[in-house]
């Protein structure tokens, strides 16, 4: 019988794609997010408008939602009368 790793050698060898085990790699997805982090910005830099249209449409999306959410927090914190609850 044949050692594992001289059999995978040998499916390489062959052209064969081998499945290797997955193992985490925190030095390649490091790595794997600055390169994203560097591409982006030169998107950003290359199309400053259309970064600026996906900020604003972020903003108004996000903003009111967080404005409503502070504004109702103290109503259900502080009356517990306005719960519903279902018996």
């Amino acid at each position: 019988m044949k050692d594992a790793a001289v059999d995978q050698k040998d499916q390489l060898a062959r052209g064969k794609w081998v499945r290797r085990p997955w193992r985490f790699n925190a030095g390649a997805m490091l790595n794997s997010s600055w390169r994203d982090f560097r591409w982006a910005c030169r998107q950003i830099r290359q199309w400053p408008g259309l970064a600026l249209l996906i900020a604003l449409t972020l903003a108004i999306g996000i903003g009111p939602k967080f404005w409503m959410s502070l504004t109702a927090m103290p109503t259900v914190i502080l009356h517990e009368k306005t719960w519903i609850h279902f018996a």
